[in-house]
Formats: structure tokens, C-alpha cells, sequence
């Protein structure tokens, strides 16, 4: 794993939090877990990954790898059939689920320079709606931007850091005549 300026385990941690709980819009709340499959994006296990995304990434040159090729990495001895089943019952198995988001977010900060931000938002809505908003916060549709923001709240939270690189609009310069 490349070395980062922030801890990635806590990050995978809050995007974990924020995939599975049912008040992931309300920080503030306690959490509630989802249902492993959420009935309208077909999305599975705790880290809400759509099959389809997870057949084929389409970002193999960044290093992310199908569910079936992690899958094999973690259970050496075994061969899976390459099918749509097969993908929705791998991501069921919850280290199997975490590991391929694992390798997909990292593959997100390659895509995208190591920019924390813009990699959380591709997991989000998908690195062509990242581009497709010239990688700028204001461009990004509402609730990823929300995502975003419950994403660096929730890893704050857990490190009481912020992990530095960010997409989001810097915040409003102080009003003249206040402290100097």
C-alpha cells in the first residue's frame, strides 16, 4: 500500500460508516445498519458495492482489480466462476466486500493525485461524474457533495485529523473589520 499523509484504514472506515447506516445524513445521530442489499441500487454488503462495479472497474491500469481477482487473493486454493451470481455472493462475504473496496479506493487516489476528496466522490457517483465536474466540489450534484463532507466528518471523528487534500470550496473569508 503507498504511503499516505493520512491514515487509509480510518478512512475506509468512514466511507464504511457512511455506506451502512441508515442516518448516514445526520453525523450527529447514532448509526443504524442498512440492510446488507439495498433493494434500489442492488448495492452489497457494508461497503455498498454495486456488482457491476465490481465485475468490471474499468480502472485496471490504476490497479483496481474485479471482485473475482480479489477474491482469489484472499482464498488462494479456490477458483470462482466469473458470473453475475458469483459476484453478487462474493460481495457478501464481508472481508471480500471491504478488500475490493480496499483496492478500488486506492485506485481512486491514483486516479485522482492522492486527492482524498475527489477519490471519496468518484467511490460516490463514479470517476466519469468526478471528471465529468472538472473535479470541483460546487460542480458535484448535492448528495455527493454531502457524501463528501459526512465522509471527512466521520474520519475526523475517528482521528481527530483532517486528511488535508480537499475539493471542497475553501470557507468564506472573514467580514473586513473583525480582529484586524
Amino acid at each position: 500500500m503507498p504511503n499516505y499523509d493520512f491514515d487509509f484504514q480510518s478512512l475506509l472506515d468512514a466511507i464504511q460508516r457512511q455506506e451502512s447506516s441508515y442516518n448516514r445524513d445526520d453525523p450527529t445521530a447514532p448509526t443504524k445498519q442498512l440492510p446488507l442489499v439495498n433493494p434500489k441500487s442492488g448495492a452489497r454488503g457494508q461497503m455498498q458495492v454495486k456488482p457491476s462495479s465490481a465485475i468490471k472497474p474499468g480502472y485496471a491500469e490504476f490497479g483496481a482489480q474485479s471482485v473475482f481477482d480479489v477474491a482469489e487473493g484472499l482464498f488462494p486454493d479456490k477458483q470462482f466462476e466469473r458470473t453475475d451470481q458469483a459476484a453478487r455472493d462474493l460481495l457478501d462475504i464481508p472481508e471480500v466486500n471491504r478488500a475490493w473496496a480496499e483496492n478500488y479506493m486506492m485506485a481512486m487516489l491514483e486516479r485522482f493525485d492522492g486527492n482524498v476528496d475527489q477519490a471519496v466522490g468518484a467511490y460516490n457517483a463514479g470517476p466519469g461524474r468526478m471528471l465529468n465536474a472538472d473535479r470541483k466540489y460546487e460542480n458535484l450534484p448535492e448528495q455527493t457533495q454531502e457524501y463528501i463532507n459526512n465522509v471527512r466528518q466521520y474520519y475526523n471523528q475517528s482521528t481527530g485529523d483532517n486528511y488535508g487534500i480537499t475539493v471542497s470550496p475553501r470557507p468564506p473569508s472573514r467580514p473586513k473589520g473583525l480582529l484586524g
